[in-house]
């Protein structure tokens, strides 16, 4: 069995090689029927991943190598072909590149003359402070030269560069669009927001400042939407997977755009979605995407390529200078570099005060994964609509489960909240009654919608005393931030407690006017 491996904090990470499969993205969309190896007339099996950017899982035919090219009508329409690898059931892609991560922030110009020298292939194609990318022409010499990497003086961590797809946390079912209204209709209680004081808290003249950035890393955010363009601030907001400074989701793609409205939503009149720091502003930053398979319309995929992220967290953290990130997503493997980036802006962040991480703790019922299980970070647990630990129904169930374990904070409430949607009928509402409920989501479930509520928290702490650093923030909420401390000591499925968004801000402002 071939595998690729990296060591972990002294554990041997690893992953198995899928031989027979590969990732594949054509130059244009392919007819399948007529795919072959050059030097083959053996059809090609292939099963699409991604329909947008015609990406295709295809069957390697036994003998021939990843690089053998596909041809139609003896025309080359490859665009990449990457090696598929597998550990604890959870699939990734190579991308035919390395991450470094050096003791110096060199340039590219640097790392590049560097590899020249002291290696003699490879190319630096991004990077950003200490983080480099550097790209090959195929996975097996990206493993071989991952080898070569790590052990050079001025080299501190080397890793293979992974993409993922995972079915997204919510499956929905397709309509066509018929009608379009602003107008948002009354959309009902939001119950958590009293279980978490976050009412009460308003109600004290707490609210957003725009000048607050709340970072949401996630799959985009739709900038036109009634209820977040007021928060949006374009400037620092970007889209990682274009390249370009429209952070929109992909249709059918909602996550960030649910994510956003709990933090920061801004509603418009009587009706709407306030989010928990209403008034902050929002820095939408798309890491990810989600596409359908085309064969199987509720199987959502997401895909999240780890320098992307990697890039986006030191952007969001030091260039932009985002006072509170928020990322609801884990992975089940654990990558030295991302931690390293995390840890990086977590400490150093918002000029040396340390930029605050609320991660999502996962959905699977199972013990925290990566990142979530961090120090440097702080881990939100979900509640079903009893404010009790939210867990399966049944074992065996399609239903969901928080995960749990010695490093969740904080638990916040995760079950049918209320929250903004992509406009019209392109998001997870697809009702097509006119009236403008299509444009909100009245049922967003999971530690997904449970971390923006903690990261709009803080939000607006910072509101209140911004010079409040990520260890004083982390302290004020896990030690006097609690509502109902139940248990009375740290518990495995609630951290410290429920949220207290009210206790929070008042700390923080006790803490202000302390430091005065």
């Amino acid at each position: 069995m071939k595998k690729y491996t990296h060591n972990y904090d002294g554990d041997v990470i690893e992953f198995k090689i899928i031989e027979h499969k590969a990732k594949v993205q054509f130059i244009k969309e392919v007819n399948i029927e007529k795919l072959y190896y050059k030097g083959s007339s053996e059809k090609i099996s292939c099963r699409r991943l991604f329909k947008k950017n015609n990406t295709y899982e295809v069957d390697l035919i036994k003998g021939l190598k990843l690089n053998d090219p596909i041809i139609d009508s003896e025309k080359e329409l490859v665009k990449s072909k990457n090696r598929t690898y597998e550990r604890k059931g959870e699939i990734y892609f190579g991308s035919s590149s390395v991450i470094i991560l050096t003791d110096y922030a060199y340039s590219k110009e640097e790392i590049q003359k560097k590899i020249n020298i002291e290696v003699g292939i490879g190319e630096c194609k991004d990077g950003y402070a200490n983080f480099h990318l550097i790209t090959y022409d195929n996975d097996k010499i990206a493993e071989d030269q991952q080898k070569i990497l790590s052990n050079l003086s001025w080299v501190s961590i080397a890793e293979l560069n992974f993409s993922t797809i995972e079915k997204a946390p919510q499956l929905f079912e397709y309509f066509n669009p018929k009608f379009y209204n602003k107008i948002a209709p009354d959309l009902g209680e939001q119950k958590a927001y009293d279980t978490i004081k976050v009412n009460e808290t308003h109600k004290q003249g707490y609210i957003g400042k725009k000048n607050i950035k709340v970072g949401i890393l996630d799959s985009g955010v739709d900038l036109t939407h009634i209820d977040l363009r007021e928060a949006i601030i374009k400037k620092y907001s970007w889209d990682f997977i274009n390249e370009d400074s429209k952070p929109n989701p992909s249709n059918y793609d909602p996550h960030g755009t649910h994510c956003a409205g709990l933090a920061v939503g801004n509603k418009i009149g009587k009706y709407g979605v306030d989010g928990v720091a209403t008034g902050c502003g929002l820095a939408a930053y798309r890491i990810g995407f989600s596409d359908y398979d085309e064969n199987d319309i509720n199987r959502i995929r997401f895909n999240i390529d780890l320098f992307k992220i990697i890039k986006a967290l030191l952007i969001a953290g030091f260039e932009d200078k985002t006072d509170v990130i928020n990322c609801s997503w884990t992975f089940k493997s654990p990558f030295k570099t991302l931690r390293a980036a995390i840890e990086e802006v977590a400490t150093k962040g918002r000029e040396g005060l340390g930029t605050p991480i609320v991660f999502s703790a996962g959905n699977k019922q199972c013990t925290q994964q990566f990142p979530s299980n961090l120090d440097s970070v702080i881990t939100v647990a979900a509640l079903d609509i009893d404010n009790m630990p939210k867990k399966k129904k049944e074992c065996n169930s399609s239903d969901w489960g928080s995960n749990y374990g010695t490093k969740v904070d904080i638990a916040a409430p995760g079950t049918n909240l209320i929250t903004t949607d992509i406009m019209y009928v392109y998001g997870a509402n697809r009702e097509t009654k006119p009236g403008g409920g299509n444009n909100y989501f009245l049922n967003f479930s999971g530690t997904s919608a449970s971390a923006p509520l903690v990261t709009g928290c803080i939000a607006l702490m910072l509101c209140q005393n911004p010079n409040l650093k990520a260890e004083e923030i982390k302290s004020i909420i896990m030690k006097e931030g609690i509502y109902t401390p139940f248990p009375s000591t740290p518990d495995n499925h609630y951290g410290v407690g429920i949220l207290n968004v009210y206790n929070c801000v008042n700390e923080a402002i006790k803490l202000n006017n302390n430091q005065k």
